[in-house]
């Protein structure tokens, strides 16, 4: 397990990446494609440190805020793993890599 000083860290640089990575599919730097796959990664790792950081305490355990964090953390990591289903059916076809395919 990561270390309980490392959580909080590791969930605001989780959440700075999604905003990093939002900011540059705004600004057109990045492809749909690779951008749902990015976000989707950045949504269950940012699930993953919420229940990691709930589960340490920061919330009292039985406080409507701290089930309510877990049912955040819950609904981050369905939507995490519904993009990343999306883009392994969708996306993978190589549109998105930047690299010109010799069929288009």
């Amino acid at each position: 397990m990561i270390p309980e000083v490392v959580d909080e860290w590791l969930l605001v640089a989780y959440a700075t990446l999604l905003g990093f990575t939002l900011v540059q599919y705004v600004r057109d730097k990045v492809p749909f494609e690779r951008a749902v796959l990015l976000v989707s990664m950045c949504l269950t790792w940012l699930s993953y440190e919420l229940l990691q950081v709930t589960a340490d305490g920061l919330v009292a355990n039985g406080a409507p805020l701290h089930y309510a964090l877990e049912g955040f953390a819950l609904v981050l990591l369905a939507g995490g793993l519904y993009g990343l289903y999306w883009y392994w059916r969708h996306g993978k076809d190589g549109r998105d890599s930047g690299v010109a395919l010799s069929g288009e």
